[in-house]
């Protein structure tokens, strides 16, 4: 028969699948609603910040620590974040000046 060795959740089971179902619907609908009053290019950056807090729910909840090749990866992925984070500040810090350069001229 198909449904050997299948069990039917319990209520504590089924409560916190149906309440993790509902955190993670909020948080994308304002995840998507945060678009709309941020720039792409600096919100999508946030989305890296995913990782850290991933792991560390993972060890706070379950107690699983990540292997090596895990944290190396998220080395480089962060690395990536902070080099893309750099580059955006020195972007608005030099729209910023020209800015006040035109202003400066039209005056």
């Amino acid at each position: 028969m198909a449904s050997e060795g299948v069990k039917a959740l319990n209520l504590y089971t089924f409560t916190m699948l149906f309440v993790g179902g509902v955190i993670w619907t909020l948080s994308l609908i304002l995840m998507t609603m945060s678009f709309m009053y941020a720039e792409a290019s600096r919100l999508s950056m946030l989305l890296y910040s995913q990782v850290v807090f991933a792991y560390a729910l993972e060890i706070l909840v379950d107690g699983i620590y990540p292997d090596s090749y895990t944290v190396i990866g998220t080395v480089f992925i962060m690395s990536g974040f902070l080099v893309m984070l750099r580059k955006v500040f020195q972007h608005a810090r030099a729209q910023k000046e020209s800015e006040m350069l035109q202003k400066k001229t039209e005056d």
